[in-house]
C-alpha cells in the first residue's frame, strides 16, 4: 500500500520530478533523504512517499476551490491528513487508472457546535444576530439553545474561528471520549463528467449519532473523478 501523507487538507498534489518548482501557492521539494515534501500557503511540510500522484486540475488560486486526484496503480492509496486536531484517511481501493476525491469539504465544519462559549469569544463574533438565533447568554457565556442545521453550520465555525475560538477542543468531544468514525464508499465511473457516489455506509460509530450524521453529511459534500471504467470501494475513517 501507498500512503501519501498530508498536513492539511487543502493541498494539491503533483507528479514530481526531482529538485523544486513552485506552482501558485505551493513549493514542491525533494529533501536530502530523498523524500519530496509540499510547503502550502505557509503551511507546514506535508510528506509523501512517492511520486504517484497526479493533479489536472486548477490551482487554488485559479478556481479558490481545494482539489486533487490520484492516479491509482496495482495496490491501493491512502491519504492522511489532520483538520482541526482531527485525523482523517481515505483509502481508495486497488484499480488502474484514475480515480480521486477532487473537491473536499471539511468535515469539522459539519460536526455539533459548541454547547457553550465565552463572553470574550461572542463579542469577537461579527454577525451576533446570527448567533443569537442558537444561543442565549447565560452569565458570562452563551448556551446552545437549539442546534444548527448541517448545511448552516459551516458559516458558524468559521465565524466561531475568527473570533478565537480553538475548534480543537471544541466541548462535543472534550465532555466525552468518541471513537474514530468508519465509513465504507464507493465511486461509480465517470459519467457525463462526473463519478457519483453510489454506496456509502457507517461500519464504526463515534458513539455518538450525531457526531456520525455529520460525518457522513460532510462526506457527502465531497465530489469524486473516476477514469477506470469501474466503480472503486474505498474507507474513510475520521478520529477525534
Amino acid at each position: 500500500m501507498k500512503t501519501l501523507r498530508f498536513g492539511h487538507v487543502f493541498a494539491i498534489v503533483f507528479l514530481l520530478a526531482a529538485g523544486a518548482f513552485a506552482y501558485g501557492e505551493d513549493q514542491i521539494v525533494t529533501l536530502s533523504d530523498g523524500k519530496q515534501a509540499v510547503l502550502h500557503d505557509g503551511f507546514t511540510w506535508e510528506y509523501y512517499s512517492a511520486p504517484t500522484a497526479i493533479s489536472d486540475s486548477p490551482s487554488i488560486q485559479d478556481n479558490k476551490i481545494p482539489r486533487y486526484i490520484i492516479q491509482q496503480g496495482a495496490g491501493s492509496v491512502t491519504f492522511r491528513g489532520a483538520e482541526m486536531g482531527n485525523a482523517l484517511a481515505t483509502t481508495f481501493g486497488a484499480s488502474s487508472g484514475l480515480v480521486g476525491r477532487n473537491i473536499y469539504v471539511p468535515i469539522y465544519l459539519c460536526l455539533p457546535l459548541p454547547s457553550r462559549i465565552s463572553n470574550s469569544i461572542f463579542r469577537g463574533i461579527q454577525a451576533q444576530s446570527t448567533f443569537r438565533s442558537h444561543y442565549q447568554r447565560s452569565g458570562s457565556e452563551w448556551r446552545l439553545t437549539s442546534q444548527v442545521p448541517l448545511s448552516q453550520r459551516g458559516q458558524f465555525w468559521t465565524m466561531l474561528e475568527a473570533a478565537g475560538y480553538d475548534a480543537s477542543a471544541a466541548d462535543f468531544k472534550t465532555d466525552r471520549k468518541l471513537n474514530p468514525v468508519t465509513l465504507e464508499f464507493a465511486i461509480g465511473p465517470l459519467s457525463k463528467g462526473s463519478a457519483d457516489l453510489v454506496e456509502l455506509r457507517l461500519v464504526s460509530s463515534s458513539g455518538s449519532a450525531e457526531v456520525d450524521e455529520a460525518v457522513i453529511y460532510g462526506f457527502r459534500q465531497a465530489s469524486f473523478f473516476n477514469k477506470t471504467g469501474k466503480t472503486v470501494a474505498g474507507k474513510f475513517v475520521y478520529s477525534f
